[in-house]
């Protein structure tokens, strides 16, 4: 499959979210065509976020296979609002033009809706 444009792949992300009860919002946005992806999940009964950092077509095997031709893996450590923003500070310094999605609530993994590499 192609790579999605970057504001499509997000705003449908938000609808799936949306459609199965959940709530998702931009909390950062960038770049429309070619912006990376990072999403954070707020995990309220540990009063942090869990979070995904994009994961290059190249370095998976499974590009096909990718929902909307992008991947993800999950950062091991969780995150307060503190930490989750100072990492935010440090992208931007790297790059621009990438955007965070925020999730606030979602009963159904997040799998669900993108393709995580482990």
């Amino acid at each position: 499959m192609a790579r999605l444009a970057t504001s499509v792949f997000v705003s449908a992300l938000i609808r799936r979210i949306s459609d199965k009860g959940g709530a998702a919002v931009v909390g950062r946005k960038g770049n429309g065509e070619a912006g990376e992806v990072f999403i954070a999940i707020w995990q309220s009964t540990e009063r942090a976020y869990v979070f995904f950092e994009p994961v290059s077509a190249y370095a998976t095997e499974s590009a096909g296979e990718m929902v909307g031709g992008r991947a993800f893996r999950r950062v091991p450590e969780v995150m307060d609002p503190i930490q989750l923003s100072a990492r935010v500070e440090r992208e931007a310094k790297f790059d621009t033009d990438f955007w965070l999605v925020e999730i606030e609530h979602c009963d159904q993994p997040i799998t669900r809706f993108v393709t995580v590499i482990d």
